[in-house]
């Protein structure tokens, strides 16, 4: 794993690689951020609970397996 200004390079177990940044603040709010940069996508959650990194972990494995599962169209244009 590699580090700079507290972002994080590593790679999923599929060798998916990413750049991540999570973290709480102490008065009850987690954050989660993972960019994936072959893929051009993104997924960030917010939670208000100070305590719920793991929870967060696991719901952004499930988010981007669906979303990894299902790429959008070729004709799609997000603008």
């Amino acid at each position: 794993m590699k580090l700079g200004l507290c972002w994080m390079q590593d790679q999923e177990k599929n060798g998916l690689p990413f750049i991540m940044h999570t973290g709480c603040d102490g008065a009850g709010f987690t954050a989660l951020c993972y960019i994936y940069p072959t893929k051009q996508t993104g997924i960030v959650l917010l939670v208000n609970n100070g305590n719920g990194e793991d929870k967060l972990s696991t719901l952004k494995d499930n988010i981007i397996t669906k979303l990894l599962a299902n790429p959008a169209p070729s004709n799609y244009n997000p603008l």
